[in-house]
């Protein structure tokens, strides 16, 4: 196929293979028990996709093979320094992902040991966040410890959300230019880079954001999968390593990939059941799905699902089975209590973008067209409740709405004069909606990034079958426009992180240059001491302090004394 063999396609597979490659090392080594092995797993990571790059490119010219490698290396190697001059401020963040992050670089073995008992240089032990560090899937975590390696700095973690996104849209671009013009397809390679959620945690070690990227790629690479192709190419590579990461983000991310292969999966089994050769191309896609799966889950997963179920007898403890931990009830607002799925996930839709919690105010439905200073407001909190789409997302889906009603026109009343672009942006569409439906707390945006993509595929769908047709012409522009704006908010109030920022240098210059014996008492943000560590400030930790006793408060919520 023409497609895979483009420059922004072995690109885009580039970076997310970088990924995949510190995933399945980290964890071969750590099975192993191989200790001060983080700098090479790092140098393999950077190696292997060059290596598998040249076998893709033997026709290439050796201009354009020097552009892509040094466009793959300034983007590995210069994004997290970038990242790095950044702090992520979140509560999450400053919890278990740092403090995972800030153990592996230690020497913590996940696969082997507790968070709890490892003697970590943080010089405290580490309570209540550690039922996350131990179970939760930690893809996001191996690639961080690297990065980390590289910067010495923990900050700069937190850039696979920006390379996994420029690996989208190079995807999106290469894939779109061979149905679309190329204005086009960057219209939509550009607005698919531009999902809200991504753009809300951008800056933050949160991983609801990269899970909708991966999500848009792993849907992207079917779409181009040959079932009958019994070789191992560059596309089936690809699909392994997106896999092997989405499924090791979020133990939805295995419900989530899961569910997009069964779409694709029993579409083939219906497609091909009259093919002669029918019973090998079964064979053929069922086993490469089960190596895909099998690496995901036994290798990358050994210290989350294959770990949970030797400990728990459940590969998703916490969150399900036995002793299960509740940890939605007291995030909604008090009144989703009684109410639906549905029905919680329309009234946030259509209600003012806000972070509204459980004893807090109720959320408050809106005119879609409007939008008020305090939601704009809140467009820096990267796990918002209500509205997470931002203010004018609403009126962007009812005008999807219309337009989508055509695409179930053209694809299941006109079955017969279908294209395969069509069946793929259907098959999309089954994915996300079922996606949606079985994570079950589409209210809370961060859930469930890719229901903008339904947008994006309603604009493809538009371009491709009702170009001639005005009224839809009408419809896809207002589209794109109010995707762009309504992007474009978040984009200019993550300018407002700069100002923090700054405060943050200033107090990490203070605290530097002056003799102070810095208490600490803030407990569970242990992934703040080490960006103290980094920084070389010493402290000392004192979680009696009283509150009359604190007499200066650290920009990153803790509180500290000065001696």
């Amino acid at each position: 196929m023409k497609t895979v063999y483009k420059e922004k396609y072995k690109l885009s597979l580039m970076i997310i293979l970088y990924m995949f490659t510190i995933c399945v090392f980290y964890n071969f080594f750590k099975i192993l028990k191989i200790v001060d092995c983080i700098v090479l797993i790092e140098i393999l990571g950077i190696i292997v996709p060059i290596i598998y790059y040249f076998l893709l490119s033997k026709k290439v010219s050796n201009i354009k093979k020097i552009i892509t490698i040094s466009i793959y290396l300034i983007l590995i190697l210069i994004t997290p320094f970038i990242f790095s001059k950044t702090y992520d401020v979140s509560a999450d963040g400053n919890s278990y992902h740092k403090t995972s992050i800030g153990l592996m670089s230690e020497g913590w073995n996940p696969i082997y040991e507790s968070s709890g008992n490892f003697n970590s240089s943080i010089s405290t032990k580490i309570e209540d966040i550690d039922i996350w560090i131990d179970h939760y899937p930690k893809a996001s975590y191996f690639i961080g410890v690297c990065m980390y390696s590289l910067t010495n700095n923990i900050e700069s973690g937190k850039c696979i959300t920006f390379l996994a996104n420029i690996s989208l849209v190079l995807l999106t671009i290469s894939i779109l230019e061979e149905k679309l013009s190329k204005k086009k397809a960057y219209i939509i390679g550009i607005l698919i880079g531009l999902n809200p959620i991504v753009l809300s945690q951008i800056l933050t070690f949160y991983i609801d954001g990269l899970m909708g990227i991966l999500f848009g790629i792993e849907l992207l690479l079917l779409s181009i999968t040959n079932p009958k192709s019994k070789k191992i190419n560059s596309v089936f590579i690809y699909l392994l390593s997106c896999c092997g990461i989405f499924v090791n983000l979020k133990f939805t991310g295995l419900l989530f990939s899961g569910i997009i292969a069964a779409v694709y999966y029993f579409y083939w089994l219906y497609k091909y059941r009259k093919d002669n050769d029918k019973w090998t191309i079964y064979k053929n896609i069922t086993i490469k799905f089960s190596i895909i799966f099998i690496i995901a889950i036994v290798v990358i997963g050994s210290s989350s699902y294959i770990k949970n179920t030797i400990d728990h007898k459940n590969p998703l403890y916490p969150l399900f089975g036995e002793n299960k931990v509740d940890i939605i009830t007291t995030m909604q607002p008090t009144n989703y209590k009684d109410k639906n799925g549905l029905e919680k996930f329309i009234n946030s839709l259509f209600s003012k973008t806000e972070n509204v919690l459980y004893n807090s105010d109720k959320p408050k439905l809106k005119n879609p067209l409007t939008i008020s200073k305090t939601e704009l407001d809140s467009l820096t909190i990267p796990d918002i409740r209500i509205g997470g789409f931002g203010p004018y997302f609403a009126i962007t889906i009812i005008v999807t709405v219309f337009t989508l009603l055509f695409l179930l026109k053209k694809l299941i009343i006109k079955s017969k004069k279908q294209n395969n672009t069509n069946i793929h942006l259907l098959l999309s569409t089954i994915a996300i909606i079922l996606s949606i439906i079985l994570v079950g707390e589409g209210w809370w945006a961060r859930y469930i990034p890719q229901l903008y993509y339904l947008v994006i595929i309603s604009i493809i769908y538009t371009y491709l079958n009702l170009n001639k047709n005005k009224l839809n012409n009408i419809l896809n522009a207002l589209i794109i426009l109010l995707l762009f704006f309504n992007s474009s908010l978040f984009v200019y109030k993550q300018n407002d992180m700069y100002k923090i920022y700054d405060s943050i240098d200033n107090d990490i210059y203070y605290l530097q240059n002056n003799k102070t014996e810095l208490k600490l008492t803030n407990k569970n943000f242990y992934g703040i001491y080490y960006n103290l560590k980094d920084n070389k400030i010493d402290y000392v930790i004192n979680n009696k302090l009283q509150e009359k006793e604190i007499t200066y408060k650290y920009t990153w919520i803790i509180q500290v004394k000065e001696i």
